[in-house]
């Protein structure tokens, strides 16, 4: 019996039963159903395809709901795209209101000038454009452009000192958790879990009996490292999300956590699942270092 297991995430071109009865057959143990894409009754009867499926064949194919997770985005572009220059100057706007073009963007996040330092890097369009921290000015914070880019209307933000306090279960989330337990699934991926108490506060969410889903927090903040050795407890199993950590933390530094994390979870005996980035996404947006990359 093979001891690493494939985790494989559908999307609307592998959600057919022709295809994913061939995902099943060519060794995918785990289904990952992204919840922060597509609507709730279409991952409960992707969930109720994959078991029909996995009953005709024969085999024991186990089911993930990742649950969304609270993003911080950028705001509305003017014509939904803009492209931003390397060296330039670029205003992030606490105001969620006002329409973005190449010289300013609003934020989902109202107090990000509060958080904001000279020196810190923000990653706009999910990592692709980054920008420096030159000051605050009242909601507004004025950064310079180090990667350029396009940036297009309501695209993923980070700033790791800002994300501390950012609540990490949505609305959304509960919509997720509600329909993972009516389906039955067998795992539920947590996101932005910072701390052991972020795991309990869903564990405790969950059914008193019948069928309870394993937690799988996802490692893919710089709290969540420093608060490890408690979430692997609190875990029944632990995601490495390596494209999150490398927003989070410099790249370079992503390959040896993942050892370190895999390792600790073999300590504690809990299962580890390494996510990949998606190879078309590693050829157009590797993520490098502005700097690290001439």
């Amino acid at each position: 019996m093979r001891r690493t297991k494939i985790v494989a995430t559908i999307g609307p071109a592998t959600a057919t039963p022709n295809a994913l009865r061939r995902l099943l057959e060519a060794g995918v143990d785990v289904v990952r159903l992204n919840a922060a894409h597509s609507d709730m009754k279409t991952h409960s009867n992707n969930a109720r395809l994959v078991r029909e499926l996995a009953s005709e064949l024969g085999r024991s194919v186990g089911i993930l709901v990742d649950m969304p997770g609270p993003k911080i985005r950028s705001g509305l572009v003017a014509n939904d795209e803009v492209e931003l220059e390397s060296g330039q100057e670029f205003v992030l706007s606490g105001l969620e209101d006002s329409i973005g073009d190449a010289q300013h963007v609003s934020t989902t996040l109202p107090d990000l000038a509060q958080w904001a330092r000279p020196g810190d890097e923000v990653y706009l369009a999910d990592g692709a454009i980054v920008l420096r921290v030159l000051e605050s000015i009242g909601k507004d914070v004025r950064t310079e452009v180090l990667r350029g880019g396009p940036l297009r209307s309501r695209k993923g933000m980070h700033l790791p000192r800002a994300e501390a306090h950012v609540e990490p279960f949505t609305a959304r989330d509960a919509l997720a958790l509600e329909m993972a337990i009516a389906a039955k699934v067998d795992f539920l991926g947590l996101s932005f879990v910072r701390r052991a108490e972020d795991v309990e506060r869903v564990r405790a969410m969950l059914p008193k009996r019948g069928m309870r889903p394993a937690l799988v927090p996802k490692i893919e903040t710089a709290a969540a490292i420093d608060n490890l050795a408690g979430i692997i407890e609190a875990a029944d199993a632990v995601m490495v999300a390596r494209g999150d950590l490398g927003i989070q933390m410099p790249a370079r530094r992503v390959p040896l956590l993942q050892k370190e994390i895999i390792r600790a979870c073999n300590m504690a005996g809990k299962p580890v699942i390494t996510a990949t980035q998606m190879l078309e996404s590693m050829t157009r947006s590797p993520l490098t270092h502005p700097r690290r990359s001439q």
